[in-house]
């Protein structure tokens, strides 16, 4: 197959299992699906309008792509691609981390219902959006964390790339047009 100018991938990410790869192909708003000994697609799948990142649910039978132009992280099988939902978010989602386990809480305040959450940068604003997984393995809007200066401060943070320390306890988030880090303890809500 000839290559033209809407060959462009996004993101790429190993299936849990080491099986295949997805490739996010970023003006064809499609996920190819590669096998890697190979190097055939083997499948495709039609997702948000400009699939950026791809992050896959632990147990490998779930992924969940953000779309830039959709302003919302889609969530499809990974077996077939079928959507399964689409979380609304923020202007121009990018980066995806997985958090595992429940936020901590303070004494006397009510246990977290989540097992897991999903922290996602919203480029086009200044706030990362964090999702929420329970143990029914439902995806919820938990919360947002604004890294501007001031509550009112304009949009121009950037948020563009998501990290954490090796604890997990801490985010970094990258402010492109900034030109900062933003460094927000995660560890409770």
């Amino acid at each position: 197959q000839k290559r033209t100018a809407d060959d462009f991938v996004g993101d790429v990410a190993l299936s849990p299992d080491g099986r295949l790869i997805y490739a996010a192909e970023l003006f064809r708003n499609t996920i190819a699906v590669v096998n890697p000994q190979s190097g055939m697609v083997i499948g495709r799948f039609q997702t948000g309008r400009r699939p950026y990142r791809i992050l896959f649910h632990p147990d490998g039978a779930s992924l969940f792509v953000s779309s830039w132009a959709d302003g919302s992280v889609f969530r499809h099988e990974a077996a077939k691609g079928k959507l399964i939902e689409r979380i609304r978010v923020a202007l121009h989602p990018t980066d995806m981390l997985w958090a595992p386990g429940a936020p901590k809480t303070e004494p006397g305040e009510d246990p977290s219902p989540y097992v897991a959450r999903i922290f996602v940068a919203a480029s086009n604003t200044n706030t990362v959006h964090v999702l929420g997984i329970t143990a029914a393995n439902d995806v919820r809007p938990a919360e947002v964390i604004n890294v501007a200066m001031t509550p009112r401060q304009p949009a121009g943070m950037t948020p563009s790339a998501l990290g954490f320390d090796a604890g997990r306890n801490w985010l970094y988030v990258a402010c492109s047009d900034a030109n900062a880090v933003t460094i927000i303890d995660v560890s409770g809500g």
